[in-house]
């Protein structure tokens, strides 16, 4: 393990998920860990977000899906990749593939724009008591989208 920049760190032990580009947050060390194979681009803004995880998490490592790149129509978000919980979700913007996708109860806040112009999004399910912020906005530009989950705007 190394430092990529100030708190990046590449955790060669940071598993593989299939579609899935992430990065965990490691509460003890203040660290993100981010794969040795794959090398997700990090904004400034995201990097801040991920560093104020402990404000909406309370894992000792928790996952932030950055970018969704498969090909599924009917996607489950996981509710771990290794021993990280998944708490945080984006990416899928402009995705061409995805009409339903099912949140886990584990996730607790969505990037602000993580299903913009998602055109074939129909669906999305929320698992039983699963209540994560869904900033105003993340579905813009989804016309097939019927019903957003309760509780958005």
């Amino acid at each position: 393990e190394y430092f990529v920049s100030e708190g990046i760190v590449e955790a060669p032990d940071v598993p593989f998920e299939k579609g899935y580009q992430y990065v965990v947050y490691n509460h003890t060390s203040k660290t993100i860990e981010r794969g040795k194979s794959y090398f997700p681009l990090l904004s400034d803004n995201l990097i801040r977000e991920i560093q104020n995880a402990p404000d909406f998490c309370t894992d000792e490592r928790s996952a932030f899906i950055i970018r969704y790149s498969g090909s599924d129509s009917n996607v489950v978000v996981p509710r771990t990749i290794g021993d990280a919980v998944v708490r945080y979700v984006g990416g899928f913007i402009s995705n061409r593939d995805v009409q339903t996708i099912t949140i886990p109860n584990t996730v607790v806040r969505l990037n602000g724009q993580a299903f913009n112009h998602c055109k074939k999004l129909e669906q999305v399910i929320l698992e039983e008591s699963s209540r994560p912020i869904f900033p105003a906005g993340v579905f813009r530009g989804c016309p097939r989208l019927n019903m957003p989950p309760k509780g958005i705007d």
